[in-house]
């Protein structure tokens, strides 16, 4: 007869079965409580107030912040500035693009 024709029931895996799931609780436990650390973590240093955007961040290393470059402007300097900004992808500040538009308006 062989020998792994052989089972003497389900008694003696009985402890290994137990073992597993008391390994599988463990993992499962671990993972839930790490998940819930980084949620607290990231609750707690989530600040609203860095999601706001400045309307001279997007110019702060140029010399348009203060107005003096969309100041006085006939029509024609507007638009080639206006041009320029759109092929250089550079992106006004509010008063400065109402300035401009105010001066292409110009007659």
């Amino acid at each position: 007869m062989s020998i792994y024709l052989q089972s003497p029931g389900l008694t003696d895996d009985l402890w290994w079965i137990l073992g597993a799931l008391v390994v599988l609780a463990a993992v499962f436990y671990m993972t839930r409580r790490a998940q819930n650390t980084e949620r607290a973590k990231h609750l707690k240093t989530n600040d609203p107030f860095q999601n706001v955007v400045n309307d001279s961040s997007y110019n702060i290393n140029q010399e348009g912040i203060d107005g003096h470059r969309a100041e006085g402007m006939t029509k024609a300097e507007a638009e080639k500035t206006a041009e320029d900004m759109k092929r250089s992808g550079n992106i006004p500040s509010d008063e400065e693009f109402h300035d401009l538009r105010d001066d292409m308006k110009k007659d």
